[in-house]
């Protein structure tokens, strides 16, 4: 009924995206903010209870770090800002445990039920992981 997701800042790309979204991240990179990572389009079939195969990103070094997670009535919608997105859920990660990209590694987990959505995000270096349930009706 959704394409579901979540919002990251992706590495910025002249050809694709305009100015009004750029900024240099903490690791000193050139990214665009509020693009929307697809986790399972419309219309994808999921094995109800079990994890999607995991997404892999990173956590900012400064300041107070979350995911926010989206839901769109298109099948690939851009950024987490077009009309047709509407949010449904965040965690709250706290600060990062490093200085670098590697340290601040993180992975999302996506499992469908009947009438939720789980998500869970593990920080990889310290094992922590967050839980939240989202109810999809």
């Amino acid at each position: 009924m959704y394409t579901y997701g979540f919002g990251v800042n992706r590495i910025f790309d002249e050809r694709k995206h305009t100015a009004d979204k750029i900024y240099i991240n903490d690791y000193g990179v050139k990214r665009i903010r509020d693009w929307f990572r697809i986790v399972v389009e419309i219309g994808t079939s999921v094995d109800v209870g079990k994890n999607m195969p995991p997404i892999k990103g990173h956590m900012n070094k400064t300041g107070i770090n979350g995911s926010t997670i989206y839901a769109s009535t298109e099948r690939s919608p851009e950024f987490v800002t077009d009309q047709s997105c509407k949010r449904i859920g965040q965690l709250i990660l706290g600060e990062a445990p490093g200085e670098t990209v590697e340290d601040n590694a993180i992975e999302h987990y996506f499992a469908f039920g009947d009438t939720e959505l789980k998500v869970t995000i593990k920080i990889l270096k310290t094992g922590q992981e967050l839980t939240k349930i989202i109810d999809s009706l």
